[in-house]
């Protein structure tokens, strides 16, 4: 199913879920954000991009549900992964420590993917169908605490990720077409501006605020 088909419904368990301020998600995964997310950081954050941004090889990675960037790192060509930098204690770039508590400093526009854990979706035909994810059992502290989570509010969210993510992963083939056919130097700073560029574009005139 392409992303411009219009999702209807959507069906799942009813999850009670409280961040308990952990940090043990931040410290496991990597994200990806999008050239949206990437500008609602730096546009509402006051963070530069090149702060809080670094690349992942594709062939250390694997294959992850993310576009991918042929960028030149130290004289050569090669598959990279756009991410959010890590700390060296492995916690996020925006982790913040109070007393015991984890906290991110861009929560109220952190990246739409951070939004859903511990939920994941999927979807069929023009329904969307929300789980726990499977790693997150036994995992999150956060599952079975609190409020039952708002599935209405995931579901706009689905909305908005999958047509960022479309977005972006036509902006990742544009960049790497002009790559290959040496129109653009592929450097990490060019990458980034390009990135950062597109993304304020749409957040500013799209509605991707």
């Amino acid at each position: 199913m392409s992303g411009t088909e219009i999702l209807k419904r959507y069906f799942g368990v009813k999850l009670r879920f409280r961040c308990m301020m952990c940090g043990a998600c931040c410290r496991r995964y990597w994200v990806c954000p999008t050239h949206c997310d990437i500008a609602r950081i730096s546009k509402y954050g006051g963070f530069n991009p090149r702060e809080f941004l670094t690349l992942m090889p594709k062939e250390r990675a694997g294959n992850w549900n993310a576009p991918s960037f042929l960028v030149k790192v130290g004289g050569r060509v090669g598959e990279y992964y756009v991410v959010i930098k890590k700390r060296r204690d492995g916690y996020c770039f925006f982790n913040e420590f109070r007393g015991a508590r984890v906290l991110c400093k861009v929560h109220s526009y952190k990246p739409l993917v951070c939004r859903f854990y511990p939920v994941v979706y999927w979807v069929k035909g023009t329904s969307v169908f929300f789980e726990v994810h499977d790693d997150a059992i036994g995992f999150c502290p956060g599952i079975g605490r609190g409020s039952i989570y708002d599935l209405d509010y995931l579901f706009g969210v689905v909305l908005r990720i999958r047509e960022e993510k479309r977005m972006f992963f036509e902006l990742a083939s544009k960049w790497n077409e002009a790559v290959s056919r040496g129109k653009i130097n592929p450097t990490f700073d060019n990458l980034i501006s390009y990135i950062h560029s597109r993304g304020l574009e749409v957040i500013e005139h799209g509605g991707h605020s």
